[in-house]
């Protein structure tokens, strides 16, 4: 159903620009990607195959039928909403407002923030690509050269908490 390459297009264009595709070529691409996104059975169509054809076809299989009850088309009805946005409800103040109550609440927030636990396992993303992945040249261990570079960030922010 789908081309191999390049070599499975034959193109023709009568524009004067001599690279195959031309812009006029690679509209025709462009739109026929944007029909086939929109309706897939076309891909179907363009190869000879009808809808209606390829649904006969499906239905001579128990796998096929089940495909091809999905494939019909359902009409799911409409229902029309009352508005676009939902309406705010208004909730009357209370008449004392303090306002040192307000900034400075019995809730407060505590002293100290917790400390945030250090990972079970350093650099897990790191190790697992591998320790000689294909982007890195160098003789040493790419993760023991992460591993020293997580740690140098650890140890720089542990003085900022």
């Amino acid at each position: 159903l789908l081309p191999h390459s390049q070599k499975d297009f034959i193109t023709n264009c009568s524009c004067p620009d001599w690279e195959n595709p031309c812009k006029h070529i690679a509209g025709v691409y462009y739109l026929v990607a944007s029909q086939l996104d929109q309706d897939p059975f076309l891909l179907f169509e363009l190869r000879g195959i009808s809808r209606q054809k390829l649904l006969q076809e499906l239905a001579k299989t128990p796998l096929g039928k089940l495909l091809s009850s999905s494939i019909q088309e359902e009409k799911i009805p409409l229902n029309p909403g009352t508005s676009y946005h939902t309406k705010p409800e208004t909730i009357p103040a209370s008449e004392t407002i303090d306002l040192k109550e307000f900034w400075h609440s019995h809730h407060r927030l505590p002293e100290n923030p917790q400390l945030v636990k250090s990972a079970t396992i350093p650099a897990i993303v790191i190790k697992k690509a591998g320790d000689y992945p294909a982007f890195w040249d160098q003789d040493t261990s790419f993760i023991e050269v992460m591993e020293e570079m997580y740690q140098r960030v650890r140890n720089k922010n542990a003085g900022m908490l």
